[in-house]
């Protein structure tokens, strides 16, 4: 038992009939109590792995990439988002920092920009990562507080937005090509009114 709890039941017998000791009982019921702290810190164990489990799931099946960092920058959990987009492993992401994923970083303008906002607060910034090959890749971060066993840690969810601007470029293209036309066609019949009066 653990307080009211009865996480068991223990039996002893003996070859020959006889009673128990009281001694012989206390060190049973000392054995059994024990079993129990056992049990329930097998369940609590369990539990925690169980929800690891789901946690690390629902992380790594994120259609972003996902960091989270300590208050110095140092990269201390990545999911795989982030290790496919970057093209490294995830034991070598945890051996870098921000600055050498996002070499625009400024840690200390972005610990100023989190002091005045809450934990449940994001601050969203444009910025270019590097890959693995050097390449860079725009993305859009949204930075946040997490504290995690009492210490504050920066969780960043990064998504690529390649293919935003190239919409939006190819957008503002056929925006130009409008105006463009536009002028022609105002060109035109203006060009048409005049040799009508002519």
């Amino acid at each position: 038992m653990i307080g009211d709890n009865v996480f068991g039941v223990m039996i002893g017998h003996t070859r020959s009939k006889r009673i128990f000791s009281s001694e012989e009982i206390d060190l049973y019921q000392s054995i059994a109590n024990q079993s129990a702290v056992a049990i329930k810190n097998s369940m609590h164990f369990q539990s925690l792995q169980d929800s690891e489990k789901r946690f690390r799931t629902l992380i790594d099946r994120a259609g972003d990439a996902i960091f989270l960092a300590d208050m110095d920058g140092k990269l201390v959990d990545v999911n795989i988002m982030a290790c496919q987009a970057l093209g490294y492993s995830r034991e070598e992401l945890l051996r870098m920092s921000v600055v050498d994923v996002d070499p625009q970083a400024d840690v200390d303008r972005l610990h100023e920009n989190l002091a005045a906002q809450t934990s449940d607060q994001f601050v969203t910034i444009n910025s270019r990562h590097r890959r693995r090959d050097g390449s860079m890749i725009p993305v859009e971060i949204r930075i946040g507080l997490l504290q995690l066993h009492d210490r504050n840690h920066l969780l960043g969810i990064a998504r690529d937005i390649t293919d935003r601007q190239q919409a939006e470029e190819e957008q503002q293209q056929l925006r130009m090509k409008l105006i463009q036309a536009q002028k022609m066609e105002a060109i035109g019949t203006l060009a048409g009114g005049i040799a009508h009066d002519l």
